[in-house]
């Protein structure tokens, strides 16, 4: 689709349909759940909910062989993931959209299971990190990813990226972040995660952040 951002089949329609099912189920009991990230409000961690042991499988035998064929640097050997549902619905008060941001994770995999939707494109800026280690401009705008039920996305976590707002209906991702240790001690994760290059070109209108972006105002101020 673009440089380091991919898409293939992957979960049957069955199998969509039983994990957005399994996840409504677990909304309408008592039993306790959390917040799947930092930035979204509604969605559910299913390493938490019985279901980790079935993405250690999908990670042994799908992302973790793909993603060291396609990302050899970053994805050698995974090791650990956070895998978890994101939940849109374009209703008052529920999330409907996504700020841009990177992942805190080496490789996502991302699989929308619930295709009851208008609106709410994916749109990929750059990557992170200085040129030297395959960073380019991160608030570039490359694509907007129109989401299809069972298909998965892969990328690298560091690549920018902003889910638009759904204009009706509502939409289930799985979500996978996925870790590889022997990665996060190498001098490479040290100069493109912990040493920060900020992006200092233009950017894309639709490539800032009103999050993490402290010329937010200067390009496109809040209202």
């Amino acid at each position: 689709l673009a440089p380091d951002v991919y898409a293939f089949p992957l979960f049957t329609d069955a199998l969509c349909a039983a994990l957005a099912a399994t996840v409504r189920h677990y909304e309408r009991t008592p039993l306790p759940s959390s917040r799947p990230n930092t930035m979204n409000r509604y969605g559910l961690v299913l390493n938490n909910v019985g279901l980790e042991s079935f993405f250690d499988r999908v990670q042994a035998e799908v992302v973790a062989p793909l993603a060291e064929a396609l990302f050899a640097r970053e994805a050698v050997t995974l090791d650990r993931h956070h895998s978890f549902v994101v939940h849109y619905e374009c209703a008052p008060g529920k999330d409907q959209a996504l700020d841009m941001h990177t992942d805190a994770c080496d490789v996502t995999l991302n699989v929308n299971v619930l295709h009851a939707f208008d609106g709410g494109a994916l749109s990929f800026c750059g990557r992170r990190g200085p040129a030297a280690h395959g960073g380019d401009r991160e608030r570039k705008h490359l694509l907007d990813y129109h989401h299809r039920r069972g298909v998965a996305l892969m990328h690298l976590g560091r690549h920018r990226h902003g889910a638009n707002a759904i204009t009706r209906g509502e939409r289930m991702n799985v979500i996978m972040w996925n870790f590889s240790g022997t990665y996060r001690q190498t001098q490479h994760y040290v100069d493109t995660i912990v040493q920060r290059v900020t992006d200092d070109a233009e950017p894309d209108a639709v490539c800032l952040s009103y999050t993490h972006d402290r010329d937010y105002t200067r390009y496109k101020p809040r209202a």
